[in-house]
């Protein structure tokens, strides 16, 4: 029957819920909150403790109504002459303790996205380690002034009387850094802590000044650790005017889901769940950046390599979809290296893969955006390599440095190129790699130049390597214009301070809009392009290639040239079939694993595959693209394995 109740396509009902009370006999209540609770199906992981309960679970909705009125009904009150048989009905009973709780309902999700998979129910020390001594606990009572519960509703109205200055709240954030820093109320305060145990010691440094007076707002994820939190504030530094926010961000989130007011939500970002969501959005911000590269991103992930060295309260780090490829989901160059021997050599790798990051081909590879090694693609010059070493031969920057050398434009500008690309490298050296580079900017500049173009879009202008190397090749003539779109504000005053140190600066335009935004205008404009060089959000790839053609903005005989649509061997790997290690599922043999030991080997496997998860999914959209275009019969096409691969579309 609980087969049932999960069949992959149903939904559940996530939930969380937790209560702070006495409890005699932890060990009776988890065994009977395993046998009340499993005929419904429910599925999720709840700690029970002489202190209370915590819980996050799942439940589908087919038995959903029937399972809040039976834990919402009061208990069952027995006579003194009850029988035997009626006693023992009540070990079937969700117990007392549980009766009323607060059910803080999360988002519907279908059985296979859920992040439970079995009901554990386990008897702990504590239901939320604090690392607070016994002696201080002793004189602590979590039940009683513990902060005031603020509804959701009156929490939003406080934060926007503090937006508009009416108001002087103190908001703080009571979790942890690595939560904090994709997603954050405004004006709130983060703690910035790498546990929760750290939290006392913050609050008596930062508030020792603080009056006690202060009206002080707290909050958390679901809202438990604000109990411990305010009690804490309340009862040990004598603070008057606490409250929390009931249900924490996930009561927020639903309230403004109800109320269809998303759009003015107070909290910007991501907010991190312990779940295998990891995240839920609440606005479009973006607050976080990408820790190898620097860009904007807050997709949070856990090294690929399980060895990796990181403790493991920072084994969590963000890392972009580009960066994740090109590192295979890893944190850093040794990283990569350890992961790839072992996935591919076992514990003894030869001395060629063990040498790598000491000769720098490795680290060279990384830095640039060459391929890195066990996942080749069709971007070498030739096949003499492969035909030499095998499939797996990991390339050198011989090649790339000798194209270079034999590679030249008159008419472009090498020393302004150089400067701006040595100026990305010191303001920007995690994101370097993004430039285009000299070979590729050269065969632009030629197929501007072998096209006679004279007007070019270029969508995706980071610090205007490409945009130079283009404008140098239109012709001189007050009509010929280069429109280069970009939306990061701190890459294009890049641009625009080279722009205007060249001699071909004038023949540039930038805008500093979203691309879908700026075809619009464009279109407006009444403008028609002989050449369009995509490079921006590749996800977005088909809806900039048909809102090209569909407002005419490319010219009969047109071209529009799309880089990137190999994403470092990913797409090719999509089209095949093929699945990376961390993209399988290594769940097949069950039977060997406790349901425990499952279920965190799941939790470990999704975190640290997230990145490459975000990464395939580009390369998903990638893929879709290319063949969109390749049946498409308005355009002509050819896609070119150079680089991370550059199709020309020219329209018919």
């Amino acid at each position: 029957e609980n087969d049932r109740k999960y069949h992959s396509d149903h939904l559940v009902q996530t939930i969380s819920a937790y209560r702070f009370m006495d409890i005699e006999n932890p060990a009776q209540v988890v065994n009977q909150l395993r046998t009340a609770w499993t005929p419904y199906g429910v599925r999720g992981r709840i700690y029970v403790a002489k202190e209370g309960i915590n819980a996050q679970f799942a439940v589908p909705l087919i038995t959903l109504n029937e399972f809040t009125e039976a834990v919402a009904k009061p208990y069952p009150q027995l006579s003194e002459n009850a029988s035997q048989e009626e006693r023992d009905a009540l070990y079937y009973e969700t117990p007392k303790e549980i009766r009323g709780i607060f059910f803080n309902k999360d988002t519907q999700v279908s059985h296979k996205e859920s992040a439970f998979e079995d009901l554990r129910i386990k008897e702990r020390h504590k239901v939320l380690q604090d690392g607070l001594d016994d002696a201080v606990i002793a004189q602590m009572e979590w039940t009683e002034r513990n902060g005031i519960e603020m509804n959701a509703e009156d929490w939003h109205q406080h934060l926007v009387e503090k937006q508009q200055g009416k108001s002087d709240i103190v908001i703080l954030d009571c979790r942890n850094k690595y939560e904090s820093e994709v997603g954050i109320f405004d004006g709130a305060i983060p703690l910035d802590t790498d546990t929760f145990r750290e939290t006392w010691d913050w609050l008596e440094e930062q508030l020792k000044d603080t009056d006690k007076d202060a009206k002080i707002l707290t909050y958390c994820t679901g809202g438990i650790r604000c109990v411990k939190m305010g009690a804490y504030m309340e009862q040990k530094m004598g603070f008057k005017n606490v409250y929390r926010l009931k249900g924490g961000i996930i009561s927020y989130s639903r309230m403004l889901r109800e109320k269809q007011i998303q759009d003015q939500s107070t909290f910007k970002g991501v907010n991190f769940v312990f779940d295998l969501r990891i995240g839920e959005r609440l606005s479009s911000d973006v607050l976080a950046h990408c820790d190898t590269c620097g860009v904007k991103c807050d997709v949070q992930t856990d090294c690929a390599n399980v060895k990796c060295s990181r403790p493991f309260n920072k084994r969590l780090f963000v890392q972009c979809p580009e960066c994740a490829a090109r590192m295979q989901g890893c944190c850093s160059p040794e990283c990569v290296e350890q992961l790839q021997a072992s996935l591919k050599f076992g514990s003894n790798p030869p001395s060629k893969i063990a040498g790598l990051a000491k000769k720098g081909t490795l680290q060279e590879s990384i830095d640039s955006s060459r391929p890195i090694p066990v996942h080749t693609t069709s971007l070498s010059t030739s096949g003499a390599e492969e035909n030499a070493s095998g499939p797996n031969t990991i390339y050198t920057t011989s090649s790339m440095t000798y194209a270079e050398s034999v590679s030249n434009q008159n008419d472009i500008e090498d020393n302004v190129l150089k400067e701006l690309a040595a100026e990305t490298q010191r303001l920007l050296p995690g994101r370097a790699h993004m430039i285009s580079g000299q070979v590729q900017g050269q065969m632009l500049h030629s197929l501007v130049k072998m096209s006679k173009a004279m007007t070019v879009l270029e969508l995706g202008t980071f610090t205007g390597y490409s945009a130079l190397c283009m404008a140098s090749a239109l012709p001189n003539d007050s009509s010929s214009r280069l429109i280069s779109v970009e939306l990061d504000r701190e890459v294009l005053d890049i641009a625009r301070s080279f722009a205007a140190k060249s001699s071909y600066g004038y023949r540039i335009e930038f805008v500093e809009a979203s691309c879908m935004d700026a075809l619009k205008m464009l279109h407006e404009r009444g403008m028609k392009f002989d050449m369009v060089f995509l490079d921006a959000n590749k996800k977005q790839y088909q809806e900039y290639y048909d809102m090209l053609l569909d407002m005419d903005l490319v010219r009969k005989d047109g071209w529009i040239l799309a880089d990137n649509v190999l994403f470092r061997g990913e797409v090719e790997k999509v089209a095949s079939g093929e699945s990376d290690y961390y993209l399988e599922d290594e769940f097949s043999d069950v039977s060997a694993l406790d349901p425990e030991a499952l279920s965190l080997k799941k939790q470990l496997h999704i975190r640290r595959s997230r990145s490459m998860r975000t990464a395939r999914k580009i390369a998903e959209a990638l893929h879709e693209f290319n063949e969109y275009v390749a049946k498409d019969p308005r355009t002509d096409k050819v896609l070119l394995p150079i680089r991370d691969g550059l199709t020309l579309i020219r329209r018919r």
